[in-house]
């Protein structure tokens, strides 16, 4: 147990290339206790570049080397050596586990990122690789500057987890200042196609919908997107209701008379049918001057309510202006027909003389 021998053995096996002895050296000087914490990191760091260059144990001495960080957080060698395994296949990933706080405390964010990407591509669960290249991209984007990479990273992190709500709203938050919602559009897209979960994948065509309506002020994009959503379920109420809106705003009306008519089709509620219908028809009459269209769906009102006022009072005016006279003889008698106030039966006498004219 005397010191100085070892110390001489030492140098020794190291001057002859005995590395298994140097090995077994070191390690009893560790035992013995060194005098500082300078001595025990150079003994470990020493015994840790014995294991990796010479003994071919690079596990025993990626432990050894995060031991000498440990003790000596600013010891060069220790993080230098590390950082020399970080390409290396079977202990990239646990030289990065350590690099990765040592870095950061030291705002090497260059060196923080190449760590995480390390780590992110040693793992295949996709909860971690999203918070994984969320950092990496957080870092880029907070502390470096580079937008484009953090979109970048971001993108790469909604693939990982697409439906991760946090991700994509800050790729969208990315994408003003980026002026990237084309390449958003394409991603989330993409994911919407790839998904097997009906949900996910309706989801996904919706935000895509959205942003192509609101942000590149693409209708033909948003419509197509929301016609996924229903070419899967038609009876869609929710992207039905978008659409209607759309295609109000935009003046659309052959396409909204369409949106209308499908809802009509998807509802059961009598009341509801009648008010879409009468959309439909006021819309046919007055934006695609189609008074016949507009006739015809009156007529559908009709049938679900034959005492229907608006359809009834509606049809006069259609009626009238084509010079429909038999048509409008024959509304105005079931109107009278349906009247039980004697004011309103004298007016509908008045209104049926039209019949004279025919």
């Amino acid at each position: 147990e005397e010191v100085d021998a070892f110390r001489a053995l030492d140098t020794l096996y190291e001057s002859e290339g005995r590395f298994e002895d140097l090995a077994a050296t070191l390690e009893r000087r560790i035992e013995l206790g060194p005098e500082s914490d300078e001595e025990l990191a150079s003994l470990k760091f020493r015994l840790g570049l014995a294991m990796e260059r010479n003994l071919g144990d690079k596990v025993r001495a990626v432990e050894l080397y995060r031991e000498v960080l440990t003790l000596l957080p600013e010891h060069d060698g220790a993080r230098e050596a590390l950082e020399q395994l970080l390409t290396d296949d079977d202990v990239g990933v646990d030289a990065a586990r350590i690099l990765e706080p040592i870095y950061e405390s030291q705002s090497n964010w260059e060196m923080l990122i190449k760590a995480l990407k390390v780590l992110h591509n040693g793992t295949s669960d996709p909860e971690e690789q999203l918070e994984l290249m969320t950092k990496v991209a957080q870092v880029q984007g907070e502390h470096m500057g580079d937008g484009a990479s953090a979109f970048n990273a971001y993108a790469q992190a909604l693939r990982a987890a697409p439906g991760s709500e946090d991700t994509l709203a800050r790729l969208e938050m990315l994408a003003i200042s980026q002026e990237s919602f084309p390449q958003l559009v394409a991603l989330v897209q993409e994911l919407a196609t790839q998904s097997d979960n009906a949900d996910l994948s309706r989801s996904l065509w919706i935000k895509a919908a959205e942003i192509q309506d609101t942000q590149l002020e693409d209708v033909e994009g948003a419509v197509a997107a929301y016609r996924k959503v229903l070419d899967e379920d038609p009876s869609d109420q929710e992207v039905l209701q978008a659409l209607e809106q759309l295609f109000r705003r935009t003046e659309r009306w052959k396409d909204l008379v369409g949106v209308l008519r499908r809802r009509v089709e998807q509802t059961f509620d009598v009341q509801e049918k009648e008010e879409l219908l009468s959309q439909m028809a006021t819309i046919q009459d007055q934006f695609l001057e189609d008074p016949a269209g507009a006739v015809s769906v009156y007529r559908e009102v009709l049938e679900l309510d034959p005492t229907s006022q608006l359809a009834l009072g509606s049809l006069d005016d259609l009626f009238a202006r084509q010079e429909m006279w038999t048509e409008l003889a024959d509304n105005v008698e079931r109107q009278l027909e349906l009247s039980a106030d004697p004011e309103q039966q004298i007016e509908q006498i008045g209104r049926a003389s039209c019949r004279e004219r025919v």
